[in-house]
């Protein structure tokens, strides 16, 4: 009884993290666009962590975090005003480095401010360089 409960509690919980995360939650932690697709199911989320998440918690320079990025097809940009994970071919925004559980100001604290080339017409866009 109480196992069937559980299941149903975090079933409830997946389907909640589901809906912010496709609804483009503003400014909440699980916030993000995934445009390859209409909606990003829970698991299709953890795999996004789980394969992308290891890359920002060891990287020991924006240099070493760009290339673990680019082995798997994606870079690093500046995207309304936060470290967006962007797919290379497309160009499809996938996540930001705060849904991954690393934002901006803590990779900045531990790899130093990232150089960043700001995008002409945009008011807080760019791509990182370093």
């Amino acid at each position: 009884m109480a196992g069937e409960r559980m299941a149903g509690d975090n079933e409830a919980r997946a389907d909640d993290m589901t809906q912010r995360i496709t609804a483009g939650a503003g400014d909440s932690e699980l916030a993000t666009r995934w445009r390859t697709g209409p909606e990003m199911d829970s698991e299709t989320a953890m795999q996004l962590r789980a394969a992308l998440a290891p890359l920002f918690a060891q990287a020991r320079s924006w240099q070493e975090l760009r290339a673990g990025l680019a082995t798997k097809g994606l870079h690093l940009a500046i995207r309304g005003g936060r470290l967006t994970v962007i797919e290379t071919s497309g160009g499809a925004q996938l996540c930001t480095a705060r849904w991954l559980g690393t934002p901006l100001a803590t990779l900045s604290a531990r790899l130093g401010r990232p150089c960043v080339k700001a995008l002409p017409g945009s008011g807080a866009a760019g791509e990182v360089l370093n």
